[in-house]
């Protein structure tokens, strides 16, 4: 015996909408702290300094 085909149609739920998960107002301090730290790897604490200066500069 064989299956007919197309197979028969059953009642299906829809699919849920898929909801964001809310998300945390963006802090472009904290922004710039990761991009200074980032370059920062390696550098002595004069480099890290002068960085984190250009990155305030940048920010205004």
């Amino acid at each position: 015996m064989t299956t007919p085909w197309p197979p028969p149609r059953t009642a299906r739920r829809p699919l849920a909408p898929r909801v964001a998960a809310p998300r945390e107002p963006v802090d472009p301090a904290r922004i710039g702290r990761r991009v200074v730290r980032r370059r920062a790897k390696g550098m002595d604490a004069d480099a890290v300094a002068a960085a984190l200066e250009d990155a305030r500069f940048d920010a205004r």
